[in-house]
């Protein structure tokens, strides 16, 4: 099993871990999942800290090997932390589930809202698109195959987001009368809200 979910400060995995270790004995879950942390490219220290570990062999102390960044301007505000001081403690955790950390395009995320909403008509916050957008990531980069069961952690809706929902909601048009209104039609939006992931 995988779960996805957005990565700030970096305390979402432990809470996953334990629910599992809750779950312990129970027959529901058998072991810790791996966990697949997508994080925003604007303010990205634990993917950054964790490609370079990675690509080291993450050799002793790694987990405290890990940039800060100053005034990040992400356009994911509520999951970019640029000093991640759990990152000693957390990277560990996602090393023994046999999971990653990795960057995520936050420009996708408007994009993601509406995919969501058509295929699932759900509203989701801008932190809970970066989940979402770390499972095509992954399945980009072969972190997962058919037949994988995966969980998503969202958690954010859209209600602290105003201005993000006014921005993924497609254009409105302004009629002078009720007989310039045209019927709605919702498969006439599919390929538009598929189009920007048919080529990731």
């Amino acid at each position: 099993m995988f779960t996805f979910r957005h990565l700030a400060g970096g305390t979402g995995p432990f809470a996953v871990e334990k629910a599992f270790a809750d779950l312990e004995g129970t027959g529901l879950a058998d072991k810790l999942p791996r966990f697949l942390l997508a994080q925003g490219d604007r303010c990205a220290p634990q993917a950054l800290a964790w490609e370079k570990a990675k690509a080291q062999g993450f050799p002793k102390g790694y987990e405290n090997d890990y940039p800060i960044i100053e005034n990040p301007e992400p356009l994911i505000p509520t999951i970019a932390t640029g000093e991640p001081k759990t990152y000693p403690l957390m990277a560990p955790l996602v090393k023994r589930s046999g999971g990653e950390i990795f960057e995520i395009n936050e420009e996708l995320a408007i994009d993601i809202a509406r995919l969501v909403a058509y295929e699932r008509v759900i509203k989701i916050g801008p932190a809970s698109t970066a989940a979402i957008a770390g499972l095509f990531e992954s399945l980009k980069r072969g972190y997962i195959n058919d037949g994988e069961t995966v969980f998503i952690n969202m958690g954010e809706g859209a209600n602290r987001a105003f201005g993000f929902m006014h921005k993924a909601a497609y254009t409105t048009q302004e009629v002078s009368s009720v007989d310039d209104c045209d019927r709605f039609n919702r498969e006439d939006y599919k390929e538009k809200v598929w189009e920007p992931f048919e080529r990731y």
